[in-house]
């Protein structure tokens, strides 16, 4: 069963990640996620392991431009986004999911 561990902590969790995960996830813009996954790829070298074996998952935030974010992740490298849509006691916006939804498809992502 794939790993998938959460977290852009570049001591420990990276580490971790380079060494278990099969996925990793993690949250932010695209300028975060490139220097985080430069930091993972460091941290795959010296366990020797291909940073290309691990699927990347990133959050998009719900309150960006989404189809932006979305083609600049993607063409970064990033193969699954997430998005959050509420359940903080707000209740739930789909709308972000939709967002998301439609730019994947328009996409052919």
């Amino acid at each position: 069963m794939p790993v998938m561990i959460g977290g852009t902590g570049e001591k420990r969790t990276l580490r971790i990640v380079a060494e278990h995960a099969e996925l990793w996830h993690g949250f932010g813009d695209v300028d975060r996620y490139r220097h985080k996954a430069a930091v993972l790829a460091e941290h795959c070298a010296a366990v020797g392991r291909a940073p290309d074996d691990l699927e990347h998952v990133w959050g998009v935030s719900a309150g960006s431009d989404i189809p932006r974010s979305a083609e600049a992740l993607a063409e970064a490298g990033v193969r699954f986004l997430t998005i959050g849509i509420g359940g903080d006691g707000a209740g739930y916006d789909l709308t972000p999911a939709r967002e998301l939804l439609a730019w994947r498809d328009s996409a052919g992502a």
